[in-house]
């Protein structure tokens, strides 16, 4: 993990934001509630329509977990476009995902990740993978 180089301040009494894009809808809605515990705004997408609806409300959010088998495109792919495009190219990104050779972490990180979770994961492993990439520890 590494933190994000763009992560922008947090106004006082804001929460952080993260888009979970994922098509294991019921790991989806685990994590979302974990996460809001925790004091994160949680918006999700697990189908191409949802992934590009979401990427396009503003504002962005502050951090994308990012799947690997996605329908319709690989989270590798959508990672490249993410890191092209005008206005997102800068979000962090760690992907969280059960490719986990060590091709395809390596793949992921030289495409601009910023962490790599594999699943299955220790929702502790990965809120810490989640404040260190937001420079929060």
């Amino acid at each position: 993990m590494r933190p994000a180089p763009n992560v922008a301040p947090l106004a006082p009494g804001a929460k952080r934001s993260i888009l979970c894009i994922d098509d294991d809808v019921p790991l989806v809605r685990i994590l979302a509630r974990k996460l809001s515990l925790d004091g994160y705004d949680v918006r999700t997408a697990s189908d191409p329509q949802t992934i590009v609806a979401e990427l396009k409300k503003l504002p962005s959010p502050d951090l994308i977990l990012l799947d690997v088998g996605l329908p319709g495109i690989s989270g590798f792919d959508l990672l490249h476009k993410l890191r092209k495009h005008p206005t997102l190219s800068s979000l962090p990104v760690i992907m969280l995902t059960g490719h986990v050779t060590p091709e395809d972490v390596l793949h992921g990180m030289t495409s601009g990740a910023d962490g790599y979770v594999s699943k299955p994961f220790q929702f502790d492993a990965l809120a810490a993978a989640i404040k260190t990439v937001l420079g929060m520890e």
